[in-house]
């Protein structure tokens, strides 16, 4: 299981409100009051059984006791593998330079003006601690870029391209289908005119026939999608 320390504003910061219990309290970073976590929701099913009485009791980690605050809300992960959040006591004596920051912009806020202004600031430090801060600046990114790194939005464009081709293949291969089913049912469709049935009532016909096997296909895909994901999300937290 892995843990990770935050300061007390981190979930509110992200938009994300605890599924279950509260959010950490401002003055929860703050040394001798920091013993409390908020689980992931697959912690908290897998080890406790979802048990929803577990908010306000304690729990044991490495040694030491923490209150369970609350329990986030399903599907939240920023970083791989974590499942358990408590409040950072941040040293001041520290150089700070093992820590990842994460900010909004104001509104009207460029990345570009937030970046000139960190680098204003990351020289004013340099300048008052030159023996913590000689050498190092601030290099600002978005969020998206952070959490989803260039090289894996290649990989996923790459998978998306390649899965189109499979796609497009598949519909021509569907559409040479009916093509061939329709040319076999010449005859019927000429019963059909014969008797009185009119062109527009024939095209209703095969296009009520098509709607309804795109809409069948559709529905059986959807389904198995949801099938394989929900077998990785098993797999996964039974991994971890």
């Amino acid at each position: 299981m892995a843990a990770l320390s935050v300061t007390a504003n981190f979930f509110s910061v992200l938009g994300v409100a605890p599924a279950h219990g509260r959010n950490f309290l401002p003055e929860e970073d703050q040394s001798g009051r920091n013993h409390v976590a908020i689980l992931s929701d697959g912690l908290w099913r897998r080890r406790f059984g979802a048990d929803p009485n577990l908010i306000g009791r304690q729990i044991q980690l490495s040694g030491e006791s923490y209150t369970v605050a609350g329990v986030a809300p399903p599907g939240f992960q920023l970083t791989q593998g974590t499942e358990l959040w408590a409040p950072l006591t941040l040293n001041l004596n520290s150089n700070g330079h093992n820590l990842s920051v994460i900010g909004r912009l104001k509104p009207g806020v460029s990345l570009a003006q937030a970046q000139a202004a960190m680098d204003t600031i990351a020289r004013q430090l340099e300048q008052q601690y030159p023996e913590l801060n000689a050498g190092w600046g601030v290099r600002m990114s978005a969020f998206y870029d952070w959490i989803v790194p260039e090289q894996i939005r290649r990989s996923m464009l790459t998978l998306f391209a390649a899965v189109g081709f499979v796609l497009l293949i598949s519909c021509a291969n569907v559409a040479n289908l009916l093509l061939a089913r329709a040319s076999a049912r010449r005859q019927e469709m000429a019963i059909r005119a014969a008797m009185g049935a009119s062109r527009w009532r024939v095209i209703r016909q095969l296009l009520t026939e098509s709607v309804l096997l795109s809409t069948l296909g559709g529905l059986a895909g959807s389904s198995l999608s949801a099938s394989c994901l929900d077998f990785y999300h098993k797999h996964a937290q039974t991994a971890r």
